[in-house]
């Protein structure tokens, strides 16, 4: 297609490192694009500059005018510490959306949450001028990352992930809200409802069935919301598993195999849930889903090998392949 406008930054001041890395986008009620990122050092853009106080990744919130032209916010958040936003969304009056990860230390409204461990999750909402309302953190041990988030007509914020990555003890919870999540000696799903106000309404994680398998590298990878708002989430898991609620059996224990499901918006069970895979396939992975206005589901996936997406068998031309699967739910 034909380019009909661009914008570029630039480095001003060199630190000990810069970057500058943008993650996630988004068009507000005017048209205006607001866009995350994280970034390093001093740099200009579209006619702002935007300063980090340290050496570590800095969350940033930034909106363009309506014609591109220029950059007319850019609102740093979070602390000296660092913070990656990677999932925006943007509310029915304007409120920014913002979740992501944070290591050692996170800072808003006067009040620093410290990390547990490697990575934590964060959640904020933000005004339409980018100044933070509230902010909501779930900290434990090992990698907790948030990879996918969705916000309904009632501006209910919607979480999905992993939590307890590379954990080598089950001693430490995952604590979001008033939850405390147990969890296993590896990767395992989750998933979260934040209300308007930032009150986490319910929490969940899923996690592995033994015997067939001793551990998990289970986690949600995205999710959409239908017309009724309801939550629909793809990811993936390496063993049989309780999804929430539905005890799903893969075709290819001791591999990576897709799943699908229908979460309620309620309380976070399963309202049905479906797996992907194929015996002789290890690696078969849903990495990011969508609803049409007819509310049939388009799964989007990769493969190694052979995978059964209804009934149909693929087999790949070499390394990793993708697919497409279009669902009609009951």
């Amino acid at each position: 297609g034909k380019v009909t406008w661009s914008m570029a930054g630039e480095t001003t001041t060199a630190t000990t490192e810069t970057a500058f890395a943008m993650t996630d986008c988004a068009f507000d009620s005017a048209g205006k694009l607001v866009v995350i990122g994280d970034f390093v050092g001093s740099h200009t853009l579209g006619g702002m500059t935007v300063k980090s106080p340290s050496d570590e990744d800095e969350g940033v919130v930034l909106r363009l005018s309506a014609d591109k032209s220029k950059v007319e916010m850019a609102e740093i958040f979070g602390g000296k510490d660092s913070q990656v936003p990677l999932n925006l969304r943007l509310g029915a009056a304007g409120e920014i959306y913002v979740a992501g990860y944070f290591k050692t230390s996170i800072t808003a409204l006067g009040k620093t949450t410290a990390a547990v461990d490697d990575s934590e999750i964060f959640l904020a909402q933000l005004t339409s001028a980018g100044k933070v309302s509230w902010l909501t953190t779930g900290v434990g041990k090992g990698a907790d990352h948030v990879h996918a988030m969705e916000v309904d007509s009632s501006g209910n914020a919607y979480l999905g992930g992993q939590i307890g990555g590379g954990q080598k003890t089950t001693a430490t919870p995952f604590k979001i809200g008033s939850f405390s999540l147990p969890i296993g000696t590896d990767k395992e799903m989750f998933l979260a409802k934040v209300d308007k106000t930032g009150k986490v309404l319910w929490a969940k994680e899923s996690h592995y069935k033994s015997p067939l398998s001793s551990w998990a590298l289970e986690t949600i990878r995205g999710m959409a919301l239908d017309s009724k708002d309801r939550l629909i989430v793809t990811g993936q898991a390496y063993a049989d598993m309780d999804f929430f609620g539905k005890k799903l059996v893969p075709p290819n224990i001791g591999g990576f195999h897709a799943v699908l499901g229908r979460i309620s918006t309620t309380d976070g069970t399963a309202q049905w849930a479906v797996s992907y895979g194929h015996p002789t396939s290890k690696y078969v992975f849903g990495n990011t889903v969508a609803v049409d206005p007819n509310d049939d589901i388009i799964l989007v996936g990769i493969y190694a090998d052979k995978v059964n997406v209804g009934g149909k068998i693929f087999t790949s031309a070499g390394s990793y392949d993708i697919f497409v699967h279009k669902t009609t739910p009951k």
